[in-house]
């Protein structure tokens, strides 16, 4: 009867001791649960976080193309009028001494009809000078913008300064070149 009762209290608290171990490993995969879940949660918001810095960076990106294209797009108007207005001073200058040489040595109808001829070669002249440099400008534009958009995207901001000084430096010259070129071909042919 003795050994019955031992049985049996031992049975007793070995079920205790199994109930409380299988409670505790609940209450730790709950906890563990739970602690993953937190995990999760935070990783998550980490990586909203990250997108978001992203988004603004491209943003920054975006902006920084924008003002680039537009400035540069100023630059190219401005020295388009200052060319144009360049050869039209040029010729003009050189309209007027060769009318007063022509007037002076020739008769007035020779004169008349040189001038006249000289003015639609000068205009001629013009316009195609206009439209090279408008080619030009367009195509060193469409250049730029691709430079600009390939250079913001894989090295930074800070290289478009140089890019675009560079490029506003070589449209420069080759504008320079170009009228230069054309003037001393209309000198030439006079």
């Amino acid at each position: 009867m003795k050994s019955n009762s031992i049985n049996c209290s031992s049975s007793s608290s070995s079920d205790s001791s199994s109930s409380s171990s299988s409670s505790s490993s609940s209450s730790k995969s709950n906890s563990s649960s739970c602690w993953s879940f937190d995990c999760s949660s935070t990783c998550s918001s980490s990586k909203i976080i990250v997108v978001v810095v992203e988004v603004l960076i491209v943003v920054v990106k975006v902006t920084v193309v924008v003002v680039g294209v537009l400035i540069l797009v100023v630059a190219a108007k401005k020295i388009v009028v200052v060319v144009v207005v360049l050869i039209v001073v040029v010729v003009v200058v050189v309209l007027l001494v060769v009318a007063v040489v022509v007037l002076v040595v020739v008769e007035a109808v020779v004169a008349v009809v040189v001038v006249v001829l000289l003015v639609v070669v000068v205009v001629v002249v013009i316009v195609v000078v206009v439209v090279v440099v408008a080619v030009v400008v367009v195509v060193v534009v469409v250049v730029v913008v691709v430079v600009v958009v390939v250079v913001v995207i894989v090295l930074g901001v800070v290289v478009v300064v140089v890019v675009v000084v560079a490029v506003v430096v070589v449209v420069v010259v080759v504008v320079v070149v170009v009228v230069v070129v054309v003037v001393t071909a209309v000198v030439e042919y006079q």
